[in-house]
């Protein structure tokens, strides 16, 4: 397999991260309108001050365990242990019947 680490343009990479950026927008504006419409009044206040923590703070452990497993062995493995690390959870949380979390 030949390293490509060095090719490709830097405006796509700009255009892609402007891309992540945008969707990240709007996936906060959707996280907030739901939380504005689904919680009672009298609970939105430390909801609402909550979910901006929540959505800035919670990748940080995820960036961190990409970057340490992408050194110590290939991009590609990072992104399947990140992947199991976030689904496995989810799948066993299912499986026994119990509320997604």
């Amino acid at each position: 397999m030949e390293d490509v680490s060095d090719e490709g343009s830097p405006g796509v990479a700009v255009a892609l991260l402007a891309l992540v950026g945008a969707a990240e927008l709007v996936s906060e504006v959707v996280r907030d309108t739901l939380v504005q419409r689904a919680i009672p009044e009298r609970r939105r206040g430390p909801l609402t001050f909550a979910s901006p923590a929540q959505a800035n703070g919670a990748p940080a452990p995820g960036y961190l365990e990409a970057g340490a497993v992408a050194s110590l062995t290939t991009p590609a493995i990072s992104v399947i242990s990140g992947d199991l690390g976030c689904t496995r959870p989810r799948l066993s949380n299912w499986w026994r019947g119990s509320a997604p979390g």
